[in-house]
């Protein structure tokens, strides 16, 4: 006798939003592509005057939210491609790590999502990761 598949409904629990291990890793490759450009943009853009305005205090980015004149004014002065935003990332990545060579994370970045979108070997990858680091270290030392 034949057994008769029973239907999976919302109620029993079906899950109708699975997201195949394949898609999850094809995802994360873009987001890492995505935020490899973004930091690049934003290192790039780096501005030194934006350093006063990085000086904001607790009350100020809570401020972030309101409709402050003021505020907004200080956060349009920025010089940074990606604002404010873009004004934290590159005066950590500049005055933190690196300097100008923090570049090489960002590339770094974009080769780890390329290589999970295509799919490839991770050993080359980790080969010119380690290849990468040690010139910035090294170039970022001699300047």
């Amino acid at each position: 006798m034949a057994v008769k598949k029973k239907k999976k409904s919302a109620k029993d629990g079906g899950n109708y939003f699975v997201i195949s291990l394949e898609k999850k890793k094809k995802i994360l490759g873009f987001f890492l592509i995505i935020l490899s450009l973004l930091s690049a943009l934003s290192i790039l853009s780096y501005s030194r005057y934006d350093k006063a305005i990085l000086t904001l205090e607790y009350e100020d980015l809570v401020k972030v939210f309101s409709t402050d004149p003021a505020f907004a004014q200080k956060v349009n002065d920025t010089q940074n491609w990606l604002g404010i935003f873009g004004s934290y990332v590159s005066d950590f990545l500049i005055n933190s790590t690196l300097g100008y060579f923090s570049l090489i994370f960002s590339i770094i970045l974009f080769l780890w999502g390329y290589t999970i979108i295509r799919n490839s070997p991770y050993k080359i990858s980790v080969h010119i990761s380690n290849l990468l680091l040690a010139a910035g270290i090294l170039f970022a030392s001699f300047f």
